[in-house]
């Protein structure tokens, strides 16, 4: 069993943790924030080049209505509008450091381990916890290649596991592989299982049963069938009169046989 989406969480700078807004197990939602960075310098910076920009548009306005009256050259006015546009540039890239800082959930899902306390020292690849979106489980299974032909995006699945002895967990088919593997001589099948509540956990080693044809048709217990030479014949009941009826016969299990053609399934039969 693998979940349907899972990432281990690391910061993308060093920096120390001033914050932890998570515990061990949580359920969490996209974008939910769960550790937060030592973010003193950035957010100076950011009102650094806040009063900067203002001071500079305000200088550019000048400017403007200065070129108006040609008191101010064009190329002044171009290197004030450059320098307004350069100080903008640093604030987007500041507020995007300072993003960085902000380590989030990319998506919904079942936290792992916490691996940080607050004041912990963090470096890029640092292992903070891991994050699994277990609501879809995918089951990745081989089949023989002579069973290609009778595969197909949606079909039924069954999983079942030694955790939960007798329980069914329903799920089909999503991806065929596009590859026959040339040793084992099968193909690599995805399914997706739902998993609500939730009991199946990544790793969990799951038994498939693959639901390979539905054939919807009329079966009648095997004993009922007459075999006479090389036909088949059944007795069938009419106003309390038996009647022998040659059937056409298909698709053999245990116990029933396929009847094709001979038989309506309003008739009774002995």
């Amino acid at each position: 069993a693998n979940a349907n989406e899972s990432v281990t969480i690391t910061a993308q700078q060093t920096d120390r943790v001033t914050d932890v807004k998570f515990d061990d197990g949580d359920t969490v939602k996209t974008g939910r924030l769960l550790v937060q960075l030592n973010n003193d310098e950035e957010l100076a910076r950011i009102v650094e080049l806040e009063a900067n920009i203002v001071e500079a548009k305000s200088q550019y306005e000048r400017v403007v209505n200065l070129a108006k009256t040609r008191a101010a050259s064009q190329q002044i006015l171009g290197e004030q509008q450059a320098k307004l546009k350069g100080l903008e540039a640093q604030l987007d890239v500041a507020k995007s450091q300072l993003d960085e800082l902000q380590i989030r959930a990319p998506f919904a899902g079942l936290l792992g381990i916490r691996n940080i306390s607050k004041g912990s020292l963090v470096q890029p690849g640092d292992a903070i916890t891991t994050l699994d979106d277990i609501s879809i489980i995918k089951v990745d299974f081989s089949v023989a290649e002579g069973q290609l032909a009778s595969l197909s995006p949606g079909q039924r699945v069954i999983a079942r596991s030694v955790a939960y002895p007798g329980e069914d967990f329903e799920g089909t088919i999503a991806t065929i592989g596009s590859r026959i593997d040339p040793v084992s001589r099968s193909v690599l099948v995805r399914a997706h299982i739902k998993n609500e509540p939730v009991k199946i956990r990544p790793g969990m080693l799951l038994q498939i049963t693959l639901e390979k044809q539905v054939l919807e048709t009329l079966v009648i217990p095997e004993k009922a069938l007459v075999p006479i030479q090389d036909k088949q014949y059944v007795f069938v009941v009419n106003n309390d009169v038996v009647e022998q009826r040659e059937v056409i016969i298909g698709e053999r299990k245990p116990g029933i046989v396929q009847v094709v053609d001979g038989l309506v399934s309003s008739e009774r039969i002995i």
